[in-house]
């Protein structure tokens, strides 16, 4: 049976999705689910995220 692999959200590593929930990190950008190879990822991607959304909420309101 071959494992089903998906990639971290922030430098797309390969990531066993079937075998081991817990070796990747899961967690919630802009009420949508993000899996990463790690929490560095994980907030590397939140912090441009937010810092994305901001620039774009900043330009709305011009």
């Amino acid at each position: 049976m071959k494992t089903k692999l998906i990639k971290c959200g922030l430098c797309k590593r390969e990531i066993p999705s079937e075998t081991c929930e817990l070796a990747a990190y899961q967690t919630v950008v802009n009420g949508e689910k993000h899996t990463f190879c790690c929490e560095a990822c994980a907030r590397t991607y939140q912090k441009k995220s937010s810092e994305q959304h901001a620039k774009t909420k900043q330009s709305t309101n011009l």
